[in-house]
């Protein structure tokens, strides 16, 4: 059955796992199932398949939930979910292939019995034969786990980066607001200051024209005691 580390979850919906779980158990367990056909003759052979039939369905039923969760999933997780479905896909293939081989095995012997059994030759051929299978799916499924671990990995690996550059980017924005606040602070006390400024200059605008008013003040008085009011006497 096709896993993924639980360090990836986090990533990915609740629903999506709760599905992904449910398939992955299913699978493991469906796999078993053929493996066990092999060893079962007759009715228990007969009542094995039918089981697996069932579990089938619902496997399938799990994949479409799996889909059916794709398609409602982020832009950001599509492509990491798309591609654990896929690999769901494709290890639901090789199960169904298998069950169908086992149920084309199944039917066989059947008829082999009905026709009298075989020979000790025979069924050592086919055990050869079926653990032969075994085998290469056993290889297929530790291909399929060790595709999924490394894809995992590249995920984690990409995940760290975006997570160290908005990381960067965030400490970029704070030193910006920073300098906002600091060149507000000090455009802040440059307008006081220039408030000063005007309030000085005005304020010797006013000490000036006094005094010229007081001293064009006195030259009346002095021209009036001297000149002019010794002419009225």
């Amino acid at each position: 059955a096709v896993t993924y580390p639980c360090n990836q979850r986090s990533e990915m919906t609740e629903l999506f796992d709760t599905y992904a779980a449910e398939y992955e158990k299913l699978s493991g367990d469906v796999n078993t199932q053929v493996a066990e056909v092999a060893n079962l003759k007759g009715e228990r052979r007969k009542a094995k398949l039918k089981k697996i039939a069932k579990d089938m369905e619902e496997l399938k039923a799990a994949l479409k939930n799996l889909d059916a969760e794709l398609l409602t999933s982020s832009q950001e997780l599509k492509p990491k979910l798309r591609m654990r479905v896929s690999n769901y896909r494709s290890d639901f293939m090789a199960i169904e292939r298998e069950y169908q081989n086992a149920t084309s095995t199944s039917i066989n012997m059947d008829r082999d019995d009905l026709l009298g059994g075989r020979t000790t030759e025979e069924i050592a051929a086919d055990e050869r034969t079926r653990l032969l299978a075994g085998t290469q799916r056993l290889e297929q499924h530790s291909q399929s786990i060790a595709r999924s671990k490394r894809i995992a990995a590249e995920c984690e690996d990409v995940g760290q980066d975006i997570m160290q550059n908005l990381g960067r980017q965030r400490e970029g924005i704070e030193r910006s607001i920073n300098m906002v606040r600091e060149t507000n602070a000090e455009v802040t006390r440059a307008g006081k200051g220039i408030t000063i400024m005007q309030r000085r200059a005005m304020t010797n605008k006013l000490i000036l024209a006094l005094i010229i008013i007081s001293l064009v003040a006195a030259i009346l008085l002095i021209v009036w005691f001297k000149y002019l009011r010794p002419l009225f006497q």
